[in-house]
């Protein structure tokens, strides 16, 4: 998966070092996340600021987004969001 000049400007803009880190250790976690989750078909969308956000095939869910997300707060809230619905209410 290639990303985006644009998504690799805002996360070096954003998160200097830390941002840089995370942009050469993406293709081994989007890899991991693949095999765990048994995703084909992933294609990330365009114009992302600092997340990289895919469209995939799950063999175990169906049609997913897989979102790997930027070194920032705003991921444990979302985390603490997706368990309180267990699931639920998340399209």
């Amino acid at each position: 998966m290639q990303l985006t000049d644009y998504s690799i400007e805002n996360t070096w803009q954003q998160f200097g070092n830390e941002g840089a880190n995370r942009i050469q250790r993406l293709p081994y976690l989007l890899a991991q996340c693949q095999e765990r989750w048994r995703l084909t078909g992933c294609f990330s969308i365009d114009k992302l600021t600092i997340n990289l956000v895919c469209y995939a095939q799950s063999e175990i869910h169906g049609e997913v987004v897989l979102k790997l997300e930027s070194p920032n707060n705003e991921r444990n809230t979302e985390m603490i969001a997706f368990r309180l619905f267990e699931g639920r209410y998340v399209w």
